[in-house]
């Protein structure tokens, strides 16, 4: 697959609406600007200090941070298990791969606040 395909991938779908969703790439931009809105509004002025970081610097590292948070949503083993909700993107991106994989455990890899806790 060519990186010009990577607009099919799929990032985020609302749980009860699957009609509701939003490509990889649009949801990586969206969480890159809500780390500079919080460095910028939110963080407070003595964690910016700890960083020894100037402020443009910080927001690079957040913005970047915010980017490739959730990059391993590119593979086939979490595109194979989301795309099956959404047939329309799915035949779009079956235009160019196919997104067979083996059945994957879920539990084995969790995410976000399903991750076990130690």
């Amino acid at each position: 697959m060519k990186l010009t395909h990577s607009k099919f991938l799929a990032g985020k779908t609302d749980p009860n609406n699957t009609s509701l969703w939003l490509p990889l790439w649009m949801h990586l931009r969206d969480t890159a600007e809500i780390m500079e809105l919080l460095v910028r509004k939110w963080l407070p002025e003595s964690v910016k200090k700890a960083t020894d970081l100037d402020e443009e610097a910080l927001i690079a590292l957040a913005r970047f941070l915010g980017w490739t948070h959730d990059l391993g949503k590119s593979v086939v083993a979490f595109q194979s298990v989301l795309m099956p909700l959404l047939p329309e993107a799915r035949q779009r991106m079956e235009r160019f791969t196919t997104l067979t994989c083996p059945e994957q455990d879920r539990k084995k890899t969790p995410h976000a606040g399903r991750a076990k806790r130690f």
